[in-house]
């Protein structure tokens, strides 16, 4: 049994003091708590992390620092209320997401978890709920990130009554104080998006990365909460991306492309490059000559952010303006078919029969829906599959202008608003399903750990293809088989 107190002296920073006891357990990669950890019982259920399994309950947990989705502050808040959170979090580098859940739980709510960075030698009310009660109100433009429930159906969902009116709480509370209820996880598909230098104070992990890095907007990775402070304030530490010295890529990346590819390239490629920078900001090579969509930099963007806790990266000739004193040596690593290969073999170890088509993670935009219509050419979904597509409101009123949503209701694919997969559970999760289908690299990296289910993985063809067979393909794409 290890012991920590208030008196404890060494070369540790402590940032959340308490007097705690228990065992220490290591992990010795960062780890996203939302999609990572299960805060019903406190394990590890992200399968692609080496300590998957494990209990963190009570533990003195040492992390060179987290990754992932910045909603890990609010795991971690859960964890608390649960009565299933370690005792203390333990890192040797730079980590913002999980300490600041832990200050606002012993701020707001008198529960601690002790927070210290060491050098590496050595709920019953809901928090905005009770911010609004105190007076709370945002003072500059804030859109509202997607929620745990659609909003004005969940009812007719299934949903259980105490989880939906305490997500119907939460979102009314951001509403009162004066958010938009955009209810997106992809602000950056509005039309007001943020502009080149712009000063944003974002949270959503993929958002975040999507704007320092291809809008070239200004915003470090606010975990919840401290975005609201920032949406109340007007004000953000000026610390981290913030700062231009601070944006300098640390590692180079070299991509050798295949010849031929297709979307899926997109998020494997996102999800290799966070893998080889987990913690760094990378200068990505090799992709000067192709021509990303928007929706291709999304899917990119968003798979990186599962991998990684960097809140940006240089995509040489795609992020705007110039990379500033650059080091004349950066450590190189280099991505080539046969890593993508691998991945593809990795996202797609489940049964070729398919239950479930997921598409909607980031929030799909007009244009995916279009071609998503495009691939569907008239058929309809298998009966045996249930398809649904999440999606932002804004992106949804356009899609009905268009005639989109009618067309895709008729083939038999469901959409969902308000809601996107990371949230998505039983019963909107169809509870016989055992194989889920996206097109995804962020979902099919959290899939498992979220649902308990097996992924397939594939472009937005193969997708809409799966959805009316029922079944994915057994072996490689040609593109990189070839």
């Amino acid at each position: 049994m290890h012991v920590m107190s208030n008196n404890f002296r060494s070369n540790a920073e402590i940032i959340v003091k308490a007097n705690v006891t228990g065992e220490i357990f290591e992990c010795k990669e960062g780890l996203s708590f939302w999609g990572g950890v299960d805060p019903s019982t406190g394990c590890i259920v992200d399968v692609h992390h080496i300590n998957n399994g494990n209990s963190l309950v009570g533990k003195l947990v040492l992390m060179p620092t987290s990754r992932g989705s910045c909603s890990g502050s609010g795991v971690l808040l859960q964890l608390m209320q649960n009565g299933l959170a370690p005792r203390a979090l333990i890192f040797h580098e730079e980590e913002e997401i999980l300490t600041l859940g832990a200050i606002v739980s012993d701020q707001l709510f008198n529960k601690k978890v002790a927070i210290l960075r060491v050098s590496k030698d050595i709920y019953s009310d809901l928090a905005a709920e009770k911010m609004y009660k105190l007076g709370a109100n945002v003072s500059i433009p804030t859109t509202i990130n997607a929620i745990s429930v659609n909003l004005n159906n969940w009812e007719n969902q299934g949903v259980e009554p105490d989880f939906g009116n305490k997500a119907s709480r939460l979102a009314n509370a951001y509403q009162k104080m004066g958010a938009h209820p955009t209810y997106t996880c992809a602000p950056y598909l509005l039309e007001n998006k943020p502009q080149r230098d712009e000063v944003i104070g974002w949270s959503e992990s993929n958002a975040v990365i999507y704007a320092n890095s291809i809008l070239g907007a200004k915003t470090q990775k606010h975990p919840d909460y401290l975005d609201l402070f920032i949406a109340m304030t007007g004000r953000a530490p000026k610390a981290g991306v913030y700062l231009t010295e601070n944006r300098i890529p640390k590692i180079e990346i070299s991509v050798h492309l295949p010849t031929d590819f297709d979307d899926s390239i997109w998020p494997m490629l996102g999800w290799l490059i966070g893998d080889l920078s987990p913690n760094k900001i990378p200068l990505v090579t090799g992709l000067e000559m192709t021509s990303p969509s928007d929706d291709d930099l999304k899917a990119l963007c968003a798979a990186f952010g599962t991998t990684s806790a960097a809140p940006m990266l240089h995509i040489n000739g795609h992020t705007p303006g110039k990379v500033y004193s650059i080091p004349s040596k950066l450590k190189n690593f280099n991505i080539t078919k046969q890593h993508l290969a691998k991945l593809w073999n990795k996202f797609n170890y489940a049964d070729l029969r398919v239950d479930l088509v997921a598409i909607g993670s980031p929030h799909a935009s007009l244009t995916e829906c279009q071609s998503f219509v495009k691939f569907f050419n008239g058929k309809n979904c298998n009966p045996n599959v249930k398809t649904i597509i999440t999606i932002g409101r804004d992106i949804l009123s356009k899609a009905k202008s268009e005639g989109l949503v009618e067309q895709l209701t008729s083939a038999g694919v469901q959409i969902i608003s308000d809601i996107c997969w990371c949230s998505i559970t039983e019963p909107i999760l169809p509870p016989e399903a055992s194989v889920i289908m996206t097109n995804s690299g962020k979902y099919a990296h959290y899939a498992h750990g979220l649902t308990g289910r097996k992924t397939r993985f594939g472009s937005l063809k193969d997708c809409a293809i799966a959805a009316q067979s029922g079944w994915a393909k057994s072996e490689l794409p040609e593109w990189l088989s070839n």
